[in-house]
């Protein structure tokens, strides 16, 4: 058996001594033509080369790696994408703005609103890529706390996050509320501060 990756040769052995009508050639490139002719010996005497015969070792890709991010998600924070494990892959995602990353689950620190937009990721085995896992990444604009004040009551409103609160602005700080959006306080003393926990 005779290998070549050029039709019509020249050819290298690639086994000899073949008694079988079958032979599985091994450690190819997907994607490459591979040409082959079969010679016959006896008593040590070579015959002419059989026809030529062809083949192209095909790429079988690997499942599509699923994507995901943390939602919801404002500017200002950090974004965490996430593809799903593909047993012996490696990852390449795309992104807004050029982004690139090799990493299974990049991330991305304190956003703006342009890196909103579609992320695409796929899993790469032996060479051959996989269809792509695609995300459509929502940034929505920074969370501002809002204010009003009636009567020594206030009402502090937020879109996300979990509020704290000190009595001075280096602190310490403590937790207010972490699950509502809103909160009704009495001014109890000469200065209180407030703030809204992201990430």
């Amino acid at each position: 058996m005779k290998r070549s990756s050029v039709s019509g040769g020249p050819y290298s052995n690639v086994w000899t001594g073949l008694v079988n009508t079958n032979y599985i050639d091994t450690g190819l490139t997907n994607g490459t033509t591979y040409y082959y002719v079969v010679s016959a010996m006896r008593a040590g005497c070579e015959s002419t080369n059989s026809l030529e015969a062809s083949a192209t070792p095909a790429c079988v890709p690997p499942p599509a790696p699923v994507a995901s991010y943390n939602s919801p998600l404002y500017a200002g924070m950090t974004l965490y994408l996430t593809a799903s494990s593909v047993p012996g892959a490696s990852y390449v995602w795309t992104g807004p703005n050029g982004f690139i990353s090799t990493n299974q689950n990049p991330v991305i620190q304190q956003v703006g609103e342009d890196a909103a937009g579609q992320y695409s990721v796929v899993a790469i085995i032996n060479g051959c890529v996989s269809e792509p896992g695609i995300i459509h990444v929502v940034i929505h604009p920074p969370v501002r706390l809002s204010f009003q004040f009636a009567a020594e009551r206030f009402v502090l409103d937020w879109p996300f996050g979990t509020l704290l609160t000190a009595s001075n602005i280096a602190g310490p700080w403590y937790t207010v509320e972490e699950t509502l959006r809103s909160y009704t306080g009495t001014v109890s003393a000469p200065q209180q501060f407030f703030r809204v926990k992201l990430q």
